[in-house]
């Protein structure tokens, strides 16, 4: 029996063990899993605690639940040792049952999990760097993400150049309830980011294009049952008299950034260099002989290269 496949097995199907394991499993099996994942999965002190973590998951489930897992993966199951052992189920690893156990991130799997690896390739600041900023990592207005090893990240879109967080990135991750989804926020400023050319915005972006995405939330969420979840007092008719209010404002400051020249994707063009009015330059000497027959680089004046 290879335990790792057997913990892949456990993280395929967690939706299902997962109500059937006690507190006081589930708490272990965190501790053991925490363990195990610092370990060089190749050691043979990390595969002894695989095979730890294994039979905790196994006798902590029902007595039947453990008899049709043992079957899959025991002796003449699904799952046996050898050079041709198969591998677990497709999209799933042991890691993931780390990150379902210990971190509580659901972005594992064959659908999830490559969302989750192409978020984290993002530019993002690590807890110490963001406190170095004066930044607080328990923030629930920032989108706090979870690496492989279990370490914090936070997009880097969220900050300006001096690491102070955008005022209207709160707002809107509010809105997106960043503190318990912060995976499905994230992917919807990817999503938001690329549909809206992003990477070329002009900096004044976010200030104008949060108010519209509040209102967008709060009427998405009256007329579509709750599709985006919004705080209660965003239904408050004053607080969207308020949003739409800030809407005004914020037209009239892209009607002053278009008399300045300015645009929302881009800075007006730099202009074309003046063409010279003066004298061309004289060419200078061409190549000289060289000893041997060859040639070299022309001397300045007076410089008695070849003297």
């Amino acid at each position: 029996m290879n335990p790792f496949v057997a913990l892949s097995v456990f993280a395929a199907a967690w939706q299902r063990l997962a109500p059937l394991l006690d507190q006081a499993a589930t708490a272990l099996l965190g501790a053991e899993l925490a363990a195990l994942r610092a370990l060089d999965p190749g050691t043979r002190a990390a595969d002894e605690l695989a095979r730890h973590v294994v039979k905790t998951v196994l006798l902590g489930l029902p007595e039947d639940e453990a008899a049709q897992l043992r079957g899959r993966y025991g002796e003449g199951g699904r799952f046996w040792d050898g050079p041709q052992e198969p591998p677990g189920p497709p999209g799933f690893g042991w890691s993931d049952l780390c990150l379902l156990v210990v971190d509580r991130n659901p972005m594992v799997g064959p659908v999830l999990g490559p969302v989750r690896d192409r978020l984290l390739r993002e530019p993002s600041l690590d807890a110490d760097r963001l406190m170095d900023l004066g930044g607080e990592p328990d923030d629930e207005r920032l989108i706090r993400l979870t690496d492989l090893a279990g370490a914090a990240r936070y997009p880097a879109f969220q900050f300006e150049a001096a690491g102070m967080p955008y005022r209207a990135v709160h707002d809107v991750n509010l809105l997106l309830e960043a503190g318990s989804d912060p995976w499905g926020a994230a992917e919807w400023w990817r999503v938001a980011g690329t549909v809206f050319n992003a990477a070329n915005a002009h900096p004044a972006l976010p200030a104008l294009a949060a108010p519209f995405v509040a209102v967008a939330a709060v009427v998405t969420d009256r007329f579509v049952g709750g599709v985006i979840a919004t705080p209660d007092n965003l239904g408050d008719p004053l607080a969207i008299a308020g949003l739409v209010t800030v809407i005004g404002l914020s037209a009239a400051d892209l009607v002053l950034l278009r008399r300045r020249g300015l645009g929302l994707t881009q800075d007006p063009p730099e202009p074309a260099p003046r063409p010279r009015t003066g004298p061309e330059p004289e060419p200078g000497p061409g190549p000289v002989p060289g000893p041997g027959g060859g040639t070299a680089p022309a001397a300045a004046p007076g410089s008695g290269y070849w003297e």
